[in-house]
């Protein structure tokens, strides 16, 4: 996970106040809460899948496959995050939206792996791996 990632994602939300958020706001945190999951735990998965060593020639896309495989990834990625309503997206929306107005324009490195780790155990945990 970047940096830059995590700096993007939280320009993208915009500060929300903690009184109460417009429609805007929320719109903007939602979305990047969709973007900060479908590219840290949904296209990884999809980038491992098509790894698989017993994939076949049969049904491989030729050169074209290998060459756009990671943009289509990441289409996917937004797409079963987007139709899905995983409760990672949830808690990554919330923690945004409880995030001060003036929200740093960077996060330093240390801010960016805690909130990294933050957003791991918080999917682990809503899927049940951590008791």
């Amino acid at each position: 996970m970047s940096l830059a990632l995590l700096n993007n994602l939280t320009a993208k939300a915009g500060a929300a106040t903690a009184a109460q958020p417009s429609l805007a706001q929320q719109a903007r945190a939602r979305k990047a809460a969709q973007e900060f999951v479908a590219s840290t735990f949904i296209q990884p998965l999809l980038d491992q899948m098509r790894k698989d060593p017993f994939r076949s020639k049969l049904f491989h896309g030729g050169q074209a496959e290998d060459m756009f495989s990671q943009q289509l990834n990441r289409k996917l990625a937004d797409r079963i995050v987007a139709s899905t309503r995983l409760p990672i997206v949830d808690t990554v929306y919330r923690e945004i939206l409880r995030q001060p107005a003036q929200a740093p324009a960077a996060l330093t490195e240390p801010q960016a792996a805690g909130a990294y780790v933050q957003a791991q155990t918080a999917a682990a945990s809503t899927l049940n791996l951590v008791h």
